[in-house]
């Protein structure tokens, strides 16, 4: 096979920039390879990678950011929000606690041991985000902070334990009404692992720990 063929190869199964590395690396291997005489030239040396950038993706704009929250209710509103102007994840979102934000301040934090809800199998667990560049501090925007503060005002279960709670069919318990979350009750500790609920902004789950 020569190496046009095996790069033609290896873009159908991996992605340009996967590619460009792949190449890169063998090239500099071929060329040592004519520095030690083992070979008398280099088989990458006319090949041509594409290295120019992707097409941008497209970013909403603030206006089809507000157009598209709009039509929302107030909690979805929030999350969509704080999802274009926070850049953060689905599963920082959705794991986010109250405990982590801080009106009177302005931001929020990921936190580097639950700061994002994760599914495990057919569980819902909190855990670490993604990487370790994501545990950070989310500075809020003011009309931001007057959201979350109106969510607050007017679901002030939220993120909290509730009696008037319903199974959700997905791991986690949540209120029908938005008011709360009724959590399985603290399991007591087996060999020194305990589990507690613990409720976010849209589930309640279970988080486990030792001692």
């Amino acid at each position: 096979m020569t190496v046009k063929a095996w790069v033609k190869a290896l873009r159908r199964s991996l992605a340009e920039p996967t590619v460009q590395d792949v190449v890169s690396l063998f090239s500099t291997i071929m060329n040592e390879a004519v520095d030690e005489g083992l070979i008398a030239a280099n088989p990458c040396r006319r090949l041509r990678i594409n290295t120019g950038a992707g097409d941008e993706r497209p970013v909403a704009t603030p206006e089809q950011v507000s157009m598209i929250a709009g039509r929302a209710r107030l909690m979805d509103r929030v999350m969509m929000i704080m999802a274009a102007y926070g850049g953060m994840r689905w599963g920082e979102l959705a794991g986010l606690q109250w405990q982590r934000v801080d009106l009177d301040r302005g931001h929020l934090s990921i936190d580097a041991k639950d700061g994002a809800l994760h599914e495990v199998g057919a569980t819902l667990e909190l855990g670490p985000p993604k990487t370790k560049a994501s545990v950070r501090t989310v500075h809020l925007p003011p009309f931001l902070v007057d959201l979350l503060a109106e969510l607050r005002a007017s679901h002030p279960g939220l993120g909290m334990c509730s009696r008037r709670s319903r199974v959700d069919g997905i791991g986690g318990r949540t209120s029908g009404d938005g008011s709360g979350c009724l959590p399985s009750p603290e399991t007591p500790s087996v060999a020194g692992i305990r589990s507690r609920p613990v409720c976010t902004f849209m589930i309640c789950v279970t988080r486990t720990t030792r001692g």
